[in-house]
């Protein structure tokens, strides 16, 4: 499907959307496991890496839905790579920010805390392909085109 030009890709609104959505679950995965279930922090790091390969899986799924739904299209080979390259960017410098928010950067030797911003930034890279990968957008895609098919069809009922 071709695009025109005024559909022209703005990766700067999509990456904030995928920040935001992002960092606001992180923050509501932490508030509601620590306040509500009452799971002690120190579990969380446990299963942390799991748990962040899920919270990046839904960022880019969320973000892919909105984009489809605003374009009725998939993305284009360059956008994808884009969109993959700069939501792990953004990962990793959510990962470096976190190290040094939390004072751990310091009592963690700069080899080990430079060993845990790439792994994240790989764990980032593995989750929005898959969430921005094409199997997903095909069927979010149809399913859009046949609810604005039957939309269009009603109206001229």
């Amino acid at each position: 499907m071709k695009h025109s030009q005024n559909d022209r890709f703005r990766i700067v609104l999509y990456i904030s959307l995928y920040t935001v959505i992002t960092v606001t679950t992180i923050l509501a995965t932490a508030l509601i496991s620590t306040m509500v279930l009452g799971i002690d922090p120190s579990r969380l790091e446990k299963s942390g890496r799991g748990i962040q390969f899920a919270i990046r899986l839904f960022a880019a799924f969320v973000t892919y839905f909105v984009f489809i739904k605003r374009h009725a299209r998939l993305f284009t080979r360059t956008e994808f790579w884009k969109m993959v390259g700069f939501s792990s960017l953004i990962e990793m410098g959510l990962g470096m920010a976190v190290l040094l928010l939390s004072g751990s950067f310091r009592a963690i030797p700069l080899q080990m805390s430079v060993q845990i911003v790439m792994i994240g930034g790989i764990v980032a890279f593995l989750a929005t392909s898959l969430g921005y990968s094409n199997r997903f957008g095909n069927t979010t895609l149809k399913a859009d085109l046949v609810r604005r098919a039957k939309m269009d069809s009603e109206t001229f009922r």
